[in-house]
């Protein structure tokens, strides 16, 4: 993942196994130790406030095009910048 994204739009939340399936990765989920928080949503009302957010925003295939974009364009800007 990039270093400094915010995985989050409307919605109720996206899970990292979902994520991950959109992704195409290969995981298995485990058992969480003792502790562990069920449940973490970033709320995104005010950032809604501000920023127009399509609906799918949310959603985790866009969240993973989105990602890939970035990187596309990051290598694009990196093989540029060696030539």
């Amino acid at each position: 993942m990039p270093g400094g994204v915010i995985v989050a739009g409307p919605g109720r939340g996206v899970a990292m196994g979902a994520l991950l399936d959109a992704a195409g990765l290969r995981w298995q989920p485990q058992v969480a130790p003792e502790g562990a928080l069920r449940r973490v949503v970033l709320d995104t009302d005010r950032l809604e406030g501000v920023v127009d957010m399509a609906p799918e925003a949310g959603q985790a295939a866009r969240i993973v095009a989105e990602w890939r974009a970035d990187e596309a364009l990051k290598q694009g800007l990196l093989q540029g910048a060696c030539r």
